[in-house]
């Protein structure tokens, strides 16, 4: 499911955390908004957060242009209570299988 940029990371690195780091600070995202979306939803909720994210700057509608503003909307949400990766998720599929978004060429298996 990650982008074919964030699969270079995640295959260079041993810990898909640390892969999502290192993306991160390479997208020009600070690492406080990293910081944040550990606190506000935890590490791994926040790397799916994240991955979904970056997969949706491919979105043909309405694509994520500013992803570290994205990360802090989506913790925002998250400390909200209202924070539904299961429907983005669903949606980034479905795109997918219609063909109104690309699907990434590679797929990363942890």
């Amino acid at each position: 499911m990650a982008s074919e940029d964030l699969a270079h990371y995640l295959d260079a690195h041993n810990d898909p955390i640390e892969a999502m780091q290192a993306y991160l600070a390479a997208c020009g995202v600070n690492r406080s908004a990293w910081n944040d979306a550990v606190a506000g939803m935890g590490a791994d909720i926040a790397f799916i957060g994240t991955l979904v994210l970056d997969r949706n700057r491919q979105h043909p509608s309405h694509p994520v242009v500013n992803l570290a503003g994205a990360l802090r909307g989506l913790t925002a949400a998250a400390r909200a209570g209202k924070l539904n990766l299961t429907r983005s998720i669903i949606g980034l599929w479905q795109r997918e299988e219609d063909g109104s978004q690309p699907m990434p060429e590679r797929k990363w298996v942890m």
